[in-house]
């Protein structure tokens, strides 16, 4: 892999299936006889698709696919799966692969769809750190609860979410730059009989852009942390959990938020923001697959919220539930400093730090309040936990924004905090 001898790719997106994993259809059956496991694409759906490198030189490639042993299906695991001869990079037989074509962006990866027909791989080709095959065919779990096992396999993919928050920050702190040496050197109208001024002077150009300002440095900020978490998040199952959760939401919502913020560079520019030069254009198609790569928006909001609710289900168990939960609602009313009960609107309590947390963090508590009470209540109606999650799934995906956005908060304010520099520390607030 050093010396670029073999290039490798990760098939897990399916024609058929991107973010519902648990129900891909590539198979990969044990055959006892020759201690091997055949790879098979059982129908057009299980086309292996978007698999990055390997259109034209991938060598090999992980292979998630569903284990059957004796007929019995294991469920999703993982298996290096060799594609390509090294010296000559010749497809070996069983196997097709073609390009998906022109894209939006990211035209210099060579994506491509795979197709497997009973094609052979030894025992030792399955990844084995979390389950095994044994010589015999013995099926084994290496995790002390076997049900948790597809949950920490999806879990290894919080590294490539985070280089898919690194990315987005990158092309806001690349983006904005160049509106802000626009904004700097574009001259419109001005006073009467006077000189043209910078458009950056204008009210309206820094209402525009300001903002954007603010967020990058916060994300960037929120970025650092993530950096700082992920080592901890292999050491302990608790911590991976709460990481895998975090940066579900961070992911979603940062990648969104660029796009949008690209769109601003380009309008900002005005007509100079239509040239290719300014390479505005550039990175809005580049981040534009961003916004599904690693996982689709929606369904990572969802991942979040779905972890506050069962943290949450977990404090308010047993017996006194109910009460619990209105001891909860009225705890937010009463210890949240929110505007409604405090009554205090004076501009130095609205524009304070404080005053910010605690809103955020009362928006945040409210809606998890509200939405697990929902859900408990249409639980005694015996309604179907299917149909309870989709009629709460509007208020769901906010509750997934409110507690990203009081995240990003919370680290700016760390950052702030321990900022002993002066200077930066007046500009961060």
């Amino acid at each position: 892999v050093n010396t670029l001898e073999i290039f490798g790719g990760f098939a897990m997106t399916e024609m058929g299936h991107g973010s519902n994993v648990r129900q891909i259809e590539t198979t990969a059956t044990w055959d006892s006889l020759t201690q091997e496991f055949v790879i098979n694409s059982p129908t057009p759906t299980s086309t292996k698709f978007w698999i990055g490198n390997l259109a034209k030189f991938g060598n090999y490639c992980v292979v998630f696919a569903q284990l059957i042993i004796k007929k019995e299906n294991k469920g999703v695991h993982a298996f290096v799966v060799p594609l390509r001869s090294i010296p000559d990079h010749t497809v070996f037989p069983n196997i097709e692969i073609g390009d998906c074509g022109l894209k939006i962006g990211w035209n210099g990866i060579d994506n491509a769809w795979i197709r497997f027909n009973n094609y052979r791989i030894p025992r030792v080709n399955l990844l084995n750190r979390l389950a095994d095959v044994l010589p015999d065919g013995t099926y084994v779990c290496h995790l002390q609860k076997p049900s948790q096992l597809f949950n920490v396999t999806l879990s290894q993919l919080m590294v490539g979410r985070l280089i898919y928050v690194l990315g987005p920050v990158m092309a806001l702190n690349t983006g904005i730059r160049t509106v802000f040496r626009y904004g700097c050197s574009r001259r419109q109208f001005g006073p009467p009989d006077g000189q043209e001024i910078a458009v950056i002077e204008y009210q309206s150009f820094q209402r525009k852009l300001m903002p954007i300002l603010a967020t990058t440095v916060a994300l960037d900020i929120t970025k650092n942390e993530l950096i700082r978490l992920l080592c901890d998040a292999f050491q302990d199952d608790q911590k991976r959990n709460d990481f895998h959760a975090i940066i579900s939401g961070i992911k979603e919502l940062s990648t969104e938020y660029c796009i949008k913020a690209t769109n601003e560079f380009r309008v900002l520019c005005g007509g100079n923001g239509f040239s290719a030069y300014n390479r505005i254009g550039e990175l809005r198609n580049e981040l534009d697959v961003f916004q599904t790569a690693e996982g689709d928006g929606t369904v990572l909001r969802q991942q979040l919220a779905r972890y506050l609710l069962f943290n949450y289900s977990q404090q308010m168990s047993g017996f006194g539930a109910m009460f619990k939960h209105a001891g909860a609602e009225i705890g937010t009313t009463i210890f949240e400093k929110n505007l409604l009960i405090t009554r205090n609107t004076s501009r130095d309590h609205l524009t304070s730090r404080s005053f910010l947390l605690s809103s955020f963090r009362f928006r945040a508590q409210k809606l998890l309040n509200k939405i697990a009470m929902k859900m408990r209540q249409m639980k005694e109606t015996r309604a179907a936990p299917f149909d309870i999650w989709n009629s709460c799934l509007h208020e769901i995906l906010h509750l997934s924004d409110a507690y990203s956005h009081l995240y990003i908060l919370e680290r700016l304010m760390d950052a702030i905090s321990k900022c002993n520099h002066a200077e930066n520390k007046n500009k961060l607030i």
